[in-house]
């Protein structure tokens, strides 16, 4: 997994690429959106390091986004609460673990975009 912050006229867009090299599609259109709605270049690099974080786990543990649980976004929060998750502590670590923190355990009903609210 691979986060390439692409850079042109219209200013900064994170593209997340998987281990083949190919977009992830559902990080890339919502990224797509958060550029369509005016968010801040570093709001969107914010949020593409914090949805990396997301997308490893969920890799690591093969599942699948859109079939997400309240006990999966659980072991999210515990994962990220680990002292080295992976044995290494990925860019905007800290930043998640306080938009969980503040936020709770989100209900499947009231869940955000991800189950989980991203600082950014």
């Amino acid at each position: 997994m691979e986060l390439h912050i692409l850079e042109g006229e219209n200013g900064k867009f994170p593209l997340l690429l998987d281990d083949e090299m190919k977009i992830v599609n559902p990080v890339y259109e919502y990224m797509k959106k958060l550029k369509s709605d005016n968010k801040a270049d570093n709001t969107l690099i914010a949020n593409g390091r914090d949805l990396k974080i997301y997308w490893d786990f969920l890799t690591h543990n093969f599942y699948i986004y859109d079939e997400i649980t309240p006990r999966h976004i659980q072991q999210f929060r515990e994962f990220l609460f680990k002292e080295n998750p992976y044995d290494s502590t990925p860019v905007g670590h800290e930043d998640i673990r306080v938009a969980i923190i503040k936020s709770g355990l989100p209900s499947k009903a009231s869940s955000t975009w991800l189950g989980v609210e991203m600082v950014g």
